[in-house]
């Protein structure tokens, strides 16, 4: 595990694994898992990591989406019955 100037762990570690096989079983045990209470291990693919590296220094929010509730009308009697008796 990297270790900083005073000897503390940076956080991360890499892992090699035989197979990829292998690498998506340690991937599916282990990604999510709480270490403890403050900490949970997260698995990133090696193949993922250039992502993370390239990241923007300058955090951008997200554009703002127009919000509009997804309700669909009420059923009526008429389609209500004949709903209920498709099913029996």
């Amino acid at each position: 595990m990297p270790l900083d100037e005073s000897n503390t762990t940076k956080g991360f570690m890499f892992v090699s694994l035989h197979s990829p096989t292998e690498a998506q079983q340690f991937q599916r045990a282990l990604h999510g898992h709480a270490f403890d209470k403050r900490h949970t291990f997260t698995v990133v693919p090696f193949t993922d990591v250039d992502s993370y590296a390239n990241l923007d220094e300058e955090y951008r929010a997200p554009e703002k989406e127009d919000w509009a509730p997804r309700v669909r009308p009420p059923l009526s009697p008429s389609s209500a019955r004949a709903s209920s008796s498709a099913q029996d």
